[in-house]
């Protein structure tokens, strides 16, 4: 099992202070954000402070589990298929400088297209024009997310691409938002899927908020069996967005208790 947690759980630390929560609670990497809204990377980051990054987690001995992206994503405007190809392809140069084995990505909400299958097959067409533009091992998971791909629409770009370092980035608590059901496309989530983002969520007909793992609605442990269970090999990552909801329990709360349970449970 290899554990990582997100940065939306340490809004304001600073990179060797993120690094030393996760040695402290025992998670093997971090992801960080790639945003100028309290990102540890910025999109003009240069070649040295992203070095510098680098080796601040290369001497606390934590890994670089990927960066969590906020890409251009392709809309009804024609040249916005150009700028999310140009967007990814920045993000990659930002992962291979500071090491970052994946980038995760967005690409917009097929919903709002009529035709969304040929919505799906001109995303795969960005994608392919990605990876014959750039010859690196870098992965790009595409997270699953309300307003976005479903899980279902994320696994058929899979399919269209059939490309290995495309993948999937699994959120659970955005196929229950979507009222997805993740068992009616298991086995081609198991095939797909490269990290399993953990969070879990408090839904009742007021609307949803963020809750520790265990004690909402989302089966944590159903979709980490459906991806394979303890065969899966990539990574367990902790999804805190105490930046985006301040009330939350600070990080030397939150991180402990999900090395916990992820130990209880996915072990």
């Amino acid at each position: 099992m290899k554990l990582s947690y997100t940065t939306m759980a340490t809004p304001g630390m600073s990179v060797r202070e993120e690094a030393g929560l996760a040695q402290r609670f025992g998670y093997e990497g971090i992801d960080l954000r790639v945003s100028d809204q309290l990102g540890e990377i910025k999109l003009k980051s240069s070649r040295s402070e992203l070095t510098e990054v680098r080796n601040i987690l290369n001497s606390e001995g934590i890994s670089l589990a990927g960066l969590f992206c906020y890409n251009r994503c392709a809309d009804t405007e024609s040249n916005s298929w150009g700028e999310m190809k140009e967007s990814i392809l920045r993000h990659l140069e930002l992962a291979a400088i500071i090491g970052s084995p994946s980038i995760r990505i967005f690409a917009g909400n097929p919903l709002k297209f009529p035709d969304q299958e040929e919505f799906i097959k001109r995303t795969a067409e960005v994608v392919a024009g990605v990876f014959a533009a750039d010859e690196s091992d870098i992965s790009i998971l595409l997270q699953n997310h309300l307003n976005g791909f479903s899980a279902s629409q994320g696994v058929r770009l899979a399919e269209i691409i059939g490309n290995g370092r495309f993948g999937l980035a699994f959120s659970p608590d955005h196929c229950v938002l979507m009222e997805e059901e993740p068992e009616q496309i298991g086995e081609m989530l198991k095939k797909h899927t490269r990290q399993l983002y953990a969070a879990d969520l408090l839904i009742n007909e007021e609307g949803h908020k963020s809750v520790m793992p265990g004690s909402g609605t989302i089966p944590l442990k159903n979709a980490f069996e459906i991806i394979g269970g303890k065969s899966f090999e990539g990574w367990i990552t902790f999804k805190w967005e105490k930046i985006w909801h301040p009330e939350l329990d600070n990080a030397d709360v939150a991180l402990p208790y999900f090395a916990k349970y992820a130990a209880a449970n996915f072990l």
